[in-house]
């Protein structure tokens, strides 16, 4: 079986593939499209280099929804974080 790791895991995605590297499952990393190219290429590269086999690309998003838990808990993205829904 694989795993998805998601971009806005409170993880970073290197500690997740090194615990997946050389398992059975495929290991994908789940990429939201950002107004900063250059910060989607380098979570790429990154995601790569941490043996990571492939993308998921979310593209269904268009607007974000109200979550209950992220509010009550302060979730907020990173201020460089731009992401384009």
């Amino acid at each position: 079986m694989g795993m998805i790791v998601s971009m806005l895991s409170t993880t970073a995605l290197e500690p997740l593939g090194d615990l997946l590297r050389g398992s059975s499952g495929l290991p994908l990393f789940q990429l939201y499209l950002l107004k900063d190219r250059s910060l989607t290429e380098e979570l790429i590269h990154r995601a790569e280099a941490s043996g990571y086999q492939g993308l998921v690309i979310t593209v269904d998003a268009p607007a974000s929804g109200r979550r209950e838990a992220d509010i009550r808990n302060r979730l907020a993205l990173a201020s460089h974080v731009d992401l384009l829904i």
